[in-house]
């Protein structure tokens, strides 16, 4: 019973690792596109497509800054 709960939580801590990695790449991506252009182009819930306004943008790197892993994470 032990060795299945161990088993468990091993299998549950790699699921974890794996999202979060999957996670910052995410991040990284989206990063890379806001860094790379000045004038973006976002599409809201009514699919209407607007300029993002540069405090959003730069809100968005921030967040996708700190969304990214460190390497010693």
């Amino acid at each position: 019973m032990l060795d299945d709960l161990r088993a468990q939580e091993q299998t549950r801590q790699y699921e974890l690792a794996e999202a979060r990695e999957v996670n910052c790449d995410k991040s990284r991506l989206i990063l890379a596109r806001l860094s790379t252009t000045n004038r973006v182009r976002v599409r809201d819930i009514d699919g209407i497509e607007r300029m993002m306004p540069e405090e959003e943008r730069q809100e968005r790197i921030n967040r996708a800054s700190s969304s990214i892993a460190s390497p010693l994470s």
